[in-house]
């Protein structure tokens, strides 16, 4: 007798009454790719958000690499692919980073069997090269049991062109904000320091009948001449910042792609 999800995994709390309601139907392990795949038989729509949910539960809860969750209904499921493609997103996110910064406030148009992706970047010839098409339709099968046609076109209206310039106005003003934040603190910190150093140097310590006793040189009781610091200044190309241990290798604008992640630029600023 197929058992249910809660059942099974009793540890996992979900707010999903459909999934936990959702029986095993078959499970797979196969080993040299460390991939679990698993089958189950649902009643009720499961939401793309809860399947991305208990997919990392899995992952984590048994160190596995992937897992890939089919479901099949019992009968045909009314879903509105427009209301879920935020979560569709992310879950496509979730399974291929690079989809998205590509598929960030895009939108669908449904035509029987047709699902046709509005971008609002440009990344069309990116998405069909690496087979997101093919891969979305898998997706959708596997968590609605929709056979859908996928394909991308490129629709940036002047709105969402409007939109983007202002998000990168408003991420430039952050930037900034936080950049003078930081360099009010570091000038905070060197000026503290620098206070610091110079009581130190403010008493002397001299060497009398009855032991050692601390003067205070500002006081003007005890002359001293000041002595020059021997230290010398560290060799390095920063000009300004906190430190300059880089142990990244640097990397020119020019040479970034959409794959390069975090990386440590080397350029010049110009303004």
């Amino acid at each position: 007798m197929e058992k249910t999800i809660k059942e099974i995994f009793k540890d996992y709390n979900s707010n999903s009454f459909a999934l936990n309601a959702a029986k095993i139907k078959n499970m797979n392990l196969f080993k040299k790719t460390n991939k679990l795949e698993v089958q189950i038989i649902s009643k009720e729509v499961i939401k793309a958000s809860d399947l991305y949910a208990f997919e990392r539960y899995l992952e984590k809860r048994f160190n596995i690499k992937e897992v890939i969750i089919e479901v099949e209904y019992e009968k045909e499921v009314d879903i509105d692919l427009k209301e879920e493609w935020t979560d569709i997103i992310k879950y496509m996110a979730y399974k291929h980073p690079l989809t998205k910064a590509l598929l960030r406030n895009s939108t669908i148009d449904i035509d029987d069997k047709n699902l046709t992706v509005n971008l609002a970047l440009k990344g069309k010839q990116v998405l069909e090269a690496r087979g997101f098409d093919k891969i979305l339709q898998q997706v959708i099968q596997a968590i609605y049991g929709k056979k859908m046609k996928v394909k991308y076109i490129e629709n940036i209206t002047e709105e969402m062109m409007k939109r983007l310039q202002e998000e990168a106005i408003r991420h430039e003003k952050e930037a900034i904000e936080q950049a003078q934040r930081e360099a009010e603190e570091y000038t905070k910190e060197m000026q503290e320091k620098k206070e610091n150093k110079q009581k130190e140097k403010s008493t002397a310590i001299i060497q009398g009948e009855n032991g050692v006793a601390p003067i205070d040189i500002v006081s003007g009781d005890i002359p001293v001449e000041p002595r020059e610091e021997s230290s010398k200044e560290e060799k390095t190309p920063l000009i300004y910042g906190r430190s300059l241990k880089i142990k990244e290798q640097l990397v020119k604008v020019a040479d970034l792609s959409i794959d390069s992640g975090k990386v440590l630029l080397d350029g010049e600023i110009l303004n």
